[in-house]
């Protein structure tokens, strides 16, 4: 197509003339003439053309102008969606149609003369070289090996080292950091340069105050260093390169995946942004991505060494991001992340290690100071930012929509006086209960009265049962939610519920009969009444439990842990019918309430740890590490359809969390399975 042909020498021209000549001849734009847009259909090279052509025209920032492309292709495809399915809604995808690749180099710019060296100047010199004006432009610096750089195998380039993962870099005392900073603060212009350099300290007032650990105050925000920084650095290495790990075509099975996995409505759902690679993700959609879906997606995609480190990565990345953590799942989160750093080595070479991923290391001690990742990471400020930024402000400053925020609470803080004194009542309690409802800390620990010590214990309850009989009746830190119904069950279902009892309360050997037993019971029996509160929800801590009586039963999968025939412990992945309060007299005790889940259980896989890769050596302690022997994804078959039994009544206290699940096929499979994922159980204090 000759005219085409012809207005990609006009654009490459175009560009070209913008480049700002210099002593160095460098054209940071590639041009092919066999580009993908040759092949491309009429309407689609006109249209990709005419927007660079109009961004050119018009100075439009790369943002405005995927706009304007997003609008055309979803013009487009209102026409015909098969025919314009390919069209680019990004600027990066229409430079790869286009045949336009940007090709930077790097330079050494003198800090006086702003003259341009070429990086060759090096050469693998490890003294200091200078200008032509006589400028020092380099200077040495210190890496953890005690060397100064080490050269990038694959670029050539050199750069300091922060690859050594296991070396146990002692911290700074806060005495030797106060007497190096007190050094700075008298030292000369030259032992001061000289100070920095090599102890990377300054002078600062703070230091005088008597309580002042710079080492131990300075946190590393784990929002930014593991979801902004590895996670999302590591799928631009897996979708980069003339032959990536991770194709497009790659990244189109990945979004089916993530669009038939359907989540609870307290889950973020992830974008339609996969086949950009991930492009604009934010800090909580890769947070998803990471913990929920990653091992799912990448099992019949990535490369088995590769799934290895990620699997470590994923371990730390759980368990470090529970709401309430105990030191050994610090620990053990630290040993995972060491393994994924170790690993990641292993196969990309030194050249992976970044000051990012050094930091890692150090989250540990931050854990150990100030308690879980969700006490200071930037997730609630990002919000935060979020929410402001949305307030529509007619261009009023941000000062201005504060005052505004506060003047509201004063309104309606004046509204409650009026309240009070002059309408009746009941019109009065009405504004109280809503001003109530405002303040109520829902869903915490504190409100059903529970201490830190004994929400760890109830999330512990689940793992004990080996241990402690949980019968139903331990407190928990929530309550069945409204509406709840006062109904009677069928017989077989109060013969069920006797066994159920008679199996919780055989260490005590009590005798449990109902009203069609009447005339056969021992005159100590227990009597089991059919009466019961029936609720389809229950609420524990921040989490809601749903059931199939709800309008959506996908936070009605759950976990539940229990002993087999042999009292092994497992994990038994079953959907809630629904939750219920059942009460029985208990000799020297009394009234004793009880609150159960009616379930259903899904059929084992014999390929159950299909997603999951055994490790070997010392790492393979980690094995299921983060789910107390659960893996992260599990494979399971379908729902169950034997008879009722006792089984199917549990206490809630040994739900061990929800799950997702999400329908996969094995290869060679000839029956319909699940991919069951755990999600973490959310306790705020």
């Amino acid at each position: 197509f000759t005219a085409n042909e012809t207005v990609l020498e006009e654009l490459s021209q175009n560009y070209s003339d913008k480049i700002v000549s210099s002593s160095i001849n460098y054209n940071p734009i590639n041009i092919h003439h066999n580009s993908l847009i040759l092949d491309a259909d009429e309407t689609t090279k006109w249209i990709v053309l005419w927007a660079y052509f109009f961004q050119d025209t018009f100075t439009l920032s790369q943002t405005a102008s995927a706009v304007l492309l997003d609008f055309f292709k979803e013009l487009l495809q209102s026409f015909n969606m098969d025919k314009f399915s390919e069209f680019p809604s990004t600027m990066y995808r229409a430079d790869r149609l286009l045949g336009v690749e940007l090709a930077y180099k790097n330079y050494i710019v003198c800090p006086q003369c702003h003259y341009l060296h070429l990086p060759d100047i090096l050469n693998g010199k490890d003294q200091h070289i200078k200008c032509r004006c006589g400028e020092t432009i380099t200077k040495m610096v210190r890496t953890s090996k005690g060397n100064h750089m080490i050269k990038n195998s694959k670029t050539g380039h050199w750069k300091p080292d922060f690859s050594n993962f296991n070396f146990n870099f002692p911290q700074r005392s806060k005495e030797k950091h106060k007497s190096i900073a007190y050094k700075f603060k008298e030292a000369t212009s030259t032992m001061r340069n000289q100070l920095f350099t090599e102890h990377g300290i300054r002078w600062t007032p703070l230091i005088q105050l008597p309580y002042m650990d710079l080492q131990r105050f300075t946190i590393i925000d784990p929002m930014h260093n593991l979801y902004l920084g590895t996670a999302k650095r590591m799928m631009k290495l897996w979708t980069s390169g003339e032959k990536p790990l991770i194709s497009t075509h790659n990244l189109k099975k990945i979004q089916n995946i993530i669009d038939s996995t359907p989540t609870p409505s307290d889950i973020g759902r992830i974008p339609f942004k996969i086949e950009s690679q991930f492009a604009g993700f934010t800090a909580d959609q890769w947070k998803s991505w990471c913990l929920i879906y990653s091992i799912l997606a990448l099992r019949d995609i990535l490369p088995e060494e590769h799934r290895q480190y990620w699997q470590s990565f994923v371990d730390c990345l759980s368990l470090w991001g529970q709401t309430i953590i105990s030191y050994e799942e610090i620990v053990d989160g630290d040993l995972a992340m060491k393994d994924f750093l170790n690993k990641v080595k292993s196969v990309w070479g030194p050249e992976i290690a970044t000051p990012n991923m050094h930091m890692h290391l150090h989250l540990k001690d931050c854990l150990l100071d100030y308690g879980p990742l969700y006490s200071f990471w930037c997730f609630p400020f990002e919000r935060l930012n979020g929410y402001l930024a949305s307030i529509p402000n007619s261009g009023r400053s941000f000062a201005t929509e504060v005052m505004n925020i506060i003047n509201r609470q004063s309104i309606l803080h004046h509204t409650m006086s009026i309240a009070k004194s002059s309408f009746s009542s009941k019109t009065t309690e009405s504004f109280m209960k809503l001003r109530l409802f405002q303040q109520e800390n829902k869903g915490t620990i504190a409100k059903y009265n529970f201490t830190i010590q004994e929400a760890l214990y109830f999330k512990s309850l689940p793992f004990q049962i080996s241990n402690i009989n949980i019968r139903g009746y331990e407190p928990i830190p929530g309550k069945l939610l409204t509406p709840t119904y006062e109904m009677t069950i069928e017989n077989s279902l109060v013969d069920c519920l006797i066994g159920y009892y008679e199996r919780v309360y055989a260490d005590l050997e009590y005798q449990f009969y109902s009203g069609s037993q009447f005339h056969h019971q021992d005159e100590h029996a227990i009597f089991v009444s059919p009466s019961i509160t029936r609720a389809s929800a229950l609420q524990i801590a921040d989490e809601r439990f749903g059931s199939q009586l709800c309008r959506s039963d996908l936070s009605a999968n759950v976990m539940i842990a229990f002993l087999d025939d042999e009292n092994n412990f497992e994990y038994w992945p079953a959907t809630i019918r629904y939750f219920f309060k059942h009460s029985i007299v208990l000799p020297y005790v009394g009234h004793t309430e009880h609150i159960l889940a009616m379930v259903d259980w899904y059929d084992k896989h014999r390929k159950i740890n299909h997603f999951n890769i055994p490790r070997r050596g010392l790492s393979g302690i980690l094995d299921g590490v983060a789910y107390n022997g659960m893996k992260h994804v599990e494979l399971w078959g379908p729902l169950t359809s034997r008879k009722l039994s006792c089984e199917n009544f549990i206490p809630v206290q040994r739900i061990v969390c929800r799950f997702m699940k999400s329908n996969y096929s094995p290869q060679n499979a000839r029956t319909n399975s699940i991919a069951v994922i755990p999600l973490n159980r959310r306790f705020s204090v």
